[in-house]
């Protein structure tokens, strides 16, 4: 099991992302939405409410998707 967490810094902007290249979880603080980054690119958006409707599990079944990892794999810590 991998286990991955959501970098929820107001410093770190996609921006900030963009530039250094960023892979992992990012969570936008006006939004609230979680975002799927790729050395740089954001790769998946997920949505607050769907967020709230899944549980997390939809954060973690983007994750696994970007990433090309099995699901269910992937736990957030």
């Amino acid at each position: 099991m991998t286990q991955v967490s959501i970098v929820n810094q107001p410093d770190k902007t996609r921006a900030w992302c963009r530039k250094n290249e960023f892979s992992g979880i990012r969570q936008d603080p006006v939004l609230q939405n979680c975002e799927i980054w790729l050395m740089g690119k954001m790769a998946k958006e997920i949505s607050k409410q769907m967020i709230q409707l899944t549980d997390g599990q939809a954060i973690s079944a983007a994750y696994e998707e970007v990433f090309g990892l099995e699901p269910g794999s992937v736990k957030l810590v």
